[in-house]
């Protein structure tokens, strides 16, 4: 024991107040003063992580390239996009029922709001949803069979 109290004690290499952790390195491993935490910067030939706006724009890129399709024994040159809306309504056309649910819905996702009439999509459904409406002057009755025969005399 008398050599416990003769020994000196070891100080810590960190500072008493400073604690490690989360967001909080060693002081020997910060960055420091004036120097940049990316020296070196990203290398050449890597690019930023591409965004919404520049994926829609790599993907109109790629739509519009030109490609070489055969058609009725014919080779055409056309661009992606165009080959693929004609296979997508050839199979809607032989009875593909999602081709054709896909065309239906891109058609009336990229149609305008209004049509020229000015009447819109959801107003067309309504009217046709209201039924078809009789020429003034002609009344429809529908009537049950029971009553046509008693009245023509016929049991």
């Amino acid at each position: 024991m008398a050599d416990a109290a003769n020994t000196t004690m070891i100080k810590p290499k960190r500072p008493t107040g400073y604690e490690v952790g989360y967001g909080k390195p060693p002081a020997n491993h910060r960055f420091r003063k004036g120097q940049s935490g990316n020296p070196r910067g990203r290398p050449r030939g890597h690019s930023a992580p591409l965004g919404r706006r520049d994926l829609l724009d790599a993907f109109t890129q790629a739509a519009r390239e030109p490609i070489t399709i055969t058609k009725d024994g014919r080779t055409i040159r056309t661009t992606q996009i165009e080959a693929l809306a004609q296979q997508l309504t050839r199979k809607a056309m032989q009875g593909d029922m999602k081709a054709a649910k896909l065309l239906f819905d891109n058609i009336k996702a990229l149609a305008p709001a209004d049509e020229p009439d000015g009447m819109s999509f959801e107003e067309r459904l309504l009217l046709l949803d209201e039924g078809p409406k009789d020429p003034p002057g002609i009344t429809v009755r529908f009537v049950d069979a029971g009553d046509m025969c008693s009245k023509l005399g016929e049991t």
